[in-house]
């Protein structure tokens, strides 16, 4: 059961991700006005090694990819019970695409979060994340 919990929270970190990395993106590309200070990420003491960045990013692509997957299937899902298999399979999917990236999902969860307080890091994840699907 614990796995299935795990695994829902790599949607869900995956989704608001995207989200926010393109929010992110899309600040960055328009030269906005800068956020106020209150309202403003700040660094976090938290290194994050570039390699755990690197596996992130391509776990993170992984997932996202998956996700959009399940969403097509479940939109021609003809009962509850075939889109119960549907999300069963893509969260098991999504565990082990980070898996195969080297990371441990509590892992890829840590790194997510800090996305939502470490700008630097949420600069670097976005880049190399842009970099892999052009790429």
């Amino acid at each position: 059961m614990k796995h299935v919990r795990l695994n829902t929270r790599v949607a869900i970190v995956a989704s608001g991700l995207l989200i926010a990395s393109t929010a992110f993106s899309q600040t960055a590309a328009e030269q906005g006005p800068p956020l106020p200070e209150t309202a403003a990420p700040q660094t976090s003491t938290v290194q994050i090694e570039e390699k755990k960045v690197d596996q992130f990013a391509a776990a993170f692509v992984a997932v996202q990819d998956i996700q959009a997957q399940a969403a097509q299937q479940l939109s021609n899902a003809a009962d509850e019970q075939e889109a119960t298999q549907v999300k069963a399979t893509a969260e098991r999917q999504m565990i082990a695409a980070v898996e195969r990236e080297g990371l441990q999902v509590e892992e890829f969860n840590r790194i997510a979060d800090l996305l939502n307080t470490d700008l630097a890091l949420r600069s670097k994840v976005v880049e190399k994340v842009e970099k892999r699907r052009k790429g």
